[in-house]
């Protein structure tokens, strides 16, 4: 009796342990992104493209802004981009799956951004950051 109870409380535990290790994972589906409201890019569709749209306007106008964009390769592994604007500098999250090859967008991004911008052309809507020497980074393109 005391092997099973000692058992069961292993058992128990282990699962109270695994389920919490999962709450903690900062990845999701690309279905839970889509409901969230996150930019997601997926199976070369892109949805709540408009968000960004809000975004750039924001800082436009120095508002404190965040979106989040989520690009999911054919595993529908994400790599998760949080960027932030507090009305002054900008401040940013990447994250991805340990097996994924994303690329980190913004490594060069001077925090000190001024604006931003859309630009459309015949290959698609490019959005880009601009910093206070007018160097702007592209952090989003979306193919027309």
């Amino acid at each position: 009796m005391k092997k099973f109870t000692i058992f069961s409380l292993f058992f128990v535990s282990l699962i109270l342990f695994l389920s919490a290790c999962s709450a903690f994972s900062p990845y999701y589906s690309s279905m839970t992104a889509i409901e969230n409201g996150d930019v997601v890019e997926s199976e070369g569709k892109i949805y709540n493209i408009n968000k960004l749209d809000k975004f750039i306007d924001s800082i436009n106008r120095g508002e404190k802004t965040k979106v989040q964009i989520d690009k999911y390769n054919t595993k529908n592994n994400p790599a998760m981009y949080i960027i932030e604007f507090d009305g002054k500098l900008l401040s940013y999250s990447f994250a991805r799956p340990s097996n994924d090859d994303s690329k980190d967008i913004l490594a060069e991004v001077n925090a000190e951004i001024v604006k931003a911008s859309r630009e459309e052309n015949e290959d698609g809507i490019k959005y880009y950051l601009i910093d206070n020497s007018g160097f702007k980074t592209c952090f989003f393109t979306a193919p027309k």
